[in-house]
């Protein structure tokens, strides 16, 4: 275990070594932008962590209480630091304002009493972190580091929300997915870790440590094999920013309502000559409009959108129209084609409509 212990222990070192590098080489960047500084901040601020948790798991603060100054800092620093310089990064903040305040206000009061313990008399500070390592439930520290815990793993979900956005988006579909995956070996590294440090087990306080140096190597391996790495996730934000502005001064519940007029009382999509455009025009808006439309408020295209009102009334007709044949009700919902009608059927059914048919008759006998 000693020699796990140790293999761990520099592990964790070389991730904060190599925090510290990454964060050097941006502010030594040629082409220095916010989402640089920011980028910064956030990855110092990891380094002083990954420092900290090997310095914790060996029980070094308690001989020299000033290893661990700015680690509960950094730590309620990480989640507002990622959040900023992904932004920045995604060409979503261009400027910070002052109402980003709230966020690092707790990170301001943390600072301010780190800087207070520091002060205190040299014995005073290693009588605390001496209980905190050896009996963390007896310890006031350990309300402040779940605080911390719990802080970022808030952090980590906001920015995991704003992923799913992307999720089914083909065209990065490679960049969401590995910034997914370090969202969640972020949350399993502070679980890892704050279990080590509320159970004073050194062994997983440094495993928490070395998954949280793992996401340091992977941001060194995207880095260098894929240096256009945010670029595409920019370019996929800024093609979904317009498609949304395409419904700015739009009154959508005034659409949303002439849509059900027509395909409710007027039975629109009857009509087998039904298109994207000619629907738009019904509704006074482009065809651009219209499948924005449908696809941020009712999750759907134009073509399931109609299938599906031809869909319902084919099983309507099929259900208490015995008397038409499967063709006959393919034609009178809108379908031009029996083999789509069959499709489509099936598709929102698991049945073709003969099949359907048959059970309702089995059903009947």
């Amino acid at each position: 275990m000693p020699l796990l212990q140790s293999i761990l222990s520099y592990f964790v070192y070389f991730g904060g070594f190599l925090a510290l590098l990454l964060a050097v080489q941006q502010v030594i960047a040629r082409k220095r932008e916010l989402a640089n500084f920011l980028r910064f901040f956030h990855l110092l601020c990891n380094s002083i962590m990954l420092f900290g948790n090997a310095l914790l798991a060996n029980r070094m603060p308690v001989e020299y209480p000033f290893t661990i100054f700015l680690y509960f800092t950094c730590g309620f620093f990480l989640g507002p630091s990622y959040l900023f310089s992904i932004s920045a990064l995604l060409g979503r903040t261009t400027r910070l304002k002052k109402s980003d305040i709230v966020y690092i206000l707790p990170v301001i009061l943390v600072f301010i009493a780190e800087i207070i313990f520091q002060t205190q008399d040299t014995g005073y500070k290693q009588d605390a972190l001496r209980v905190f390592l050896t009996t963390p439930l007896q310890s006031p520290l350990s309300l402040l580091l779940a605080a911390a815990v719990l802080y970022n793993i808030g952090y980590d979900i906001f920015v995991m929300k704003g992923m799913v956005v992307f999720w089914n988006s083909p065209e990065v579909k490679k960049e969401v997915r590995i910034l997914s995956i370090r969202v969640v070996a972020s949350v399993l590294s502070i679980v890892l870790f704050s279990a080590g440090m509320f159970m004073a087990d050194p062994l997983l306080i440094l495993l928490g440590g070395a998954v949280h140096a793992s996401i340091m190597v992977s941001i060194l391996i995207t880095q260098d094999y894929y240096p256009q790495f945010f670029f595409a996730l920019k370019r996929e934000i800024r093609r979904k920013r317009y498609e949304r502005s395409l419904l700015l001064g739009l009154n959508t519940d005034v659409i949303r309502n002439r849509l059900g007029e027509l395909m409710d009382d007027e039975k629109l999509y009857r009509d087998m000559e039904l298109n994207l455009q000619t629907l738009a025009d019904r509704l006074s808006i482009t065809p651009h409009q219209l499948s924005q439309f449908l696809n941020d408020q009712v999750n759907s295209n134009f073509r399931n959108y109609i299938n599906g009102f031809r869909v319902k009334e084919a099983r309507r007709l099929l259900e208490h129209n015995s008397d038409m044949s499967v063709s006959t009700i393919c034609y009178e919902v809108g379908f031009n084609s029996k083999s789509t009608f069959n499709t489509a059927f099936k598709e929102a059914t698991g049945k073709t409509p003969r099949e359907f048919r048959d059970g309702l008759q089995e059903m009947l006998q």
